[in-house]
């Protein structure tokens, strides 16, 4: 499967189960958030072997346990596209057969003869509206009359960054703290999402999340309000580095820690362009 910047960039941030969290409750199903103990959220492994012995490998996999369940747990299936892909309800519908049939081999899977919760999510960060259809039934043809319910039915949430309404900033949401970076179209707007995080994002125990937030943001908007100053690049020059607190105050402020003509070739900077 094609891997984007954006891929990664997610994929750091979404690691954090308070963004994990926040993804959910404010974007998915608030009450199933609220359900899950997310004390007990885990990474899984995401790639697994098929009967054909060829790899499948989704973006992400996440365990968390339902509150008061027993030890019920539920999977959250995060795929990250910045492009249309018309197959997605098939390869979600993939990706899940061969996630269930690799946990279908563990002993308690095995005795219970029963496969646990997988909620998939998609996250899109594409220009265009998504059009691909989010029920594997749609991608089948029209069945013969009589046989309708023996088409398979799976389908996945869609989570638009560029067009979901944007959440109340008096409830912080992480996960709305990087739809807004990602959608920045000026230094100005830029500045002020960075200071917003400061705020918001004061305390040590965030230092890692906040960093992480706005270090791995390679959008083309925050790129074009990068280049509007010509002292720096602005939040695009912070791509590949460590990210400390003085980086993000000169960000803030429209200063990039590199002049923009280091065309990656300052060490430890590990982009193409700036």
């Amino acid at each position: 499967m094609h891997r984007t910047d954006h891929d990664g960039s997610f994929r750091s941030v979404f690691s954090d189960p308070r963004a994990v969290r926040d993804l959910v409750c404010g974007y998915v199903d608030r009450e199933l958030g609220r359900r899950l103990d997310w004390s007990t959220f885990k990474l899984v492994a995401t790639r697994y072997v098929s009967e054909g012995f060829k790899q499948c490998e989704s973006d992400m996999i996440c365990e968390v346990q339902v509150l008061g369940g027993g030890g019920q747990v539920v999977y959250l299936l995060l795929e990250f596209q910045s492009s249309q892909d018309w197959t997605m309800a098939l390869r979600v519908w993939n990706y899940l057969g061969q996630f269930l049939a690799s946990l279908a081999k563990l002993e308690g899977v095995r005795q219970r003869r029963q496969l646990p919760t997988v909620l998939p999510i998609v996250v899109y960060n594409g220009e265009r509206a998504w059009t691909a259809v989010r029920e594997i039934g749609e991608l089948v043809e029209g069945s013969p009359e009589g046989w309708e319910v023996q088409s398979p039915q799976l389908g996945y949430a869609l989570v638009d960054v560029f067009r979901s309404a944007e959440l109340d900033r008096g409830k912080p949401n992480i996960a709305d703290a990087l739809f807004r970076l990602q959608r920045v179209g000026s230094m100005e707007a830029a500045r002020d999402e960075v200071r917003w995080l400061k705020e918001w994002m004061g305390g040590e125990q965030w230092a890692t999340l906040r960093r992480t937030l706005v270090v791995n943001q390679r959008t083309p908007a925050v790129a074009a309000a990068g280049s509007e100053n010509s002292g720096g690049g602005g939040l695009v020059g912070l791509g590949g580095i460590g990210g400390s607190d003085d980086q993000l105050e000169r960000a803030a402020e429209g200063r990039g820690p590199y002049p923009r003509t280091c065309r990656g070739t300052r060490r430890g900077c590990g982009r193409r362009t700036c």
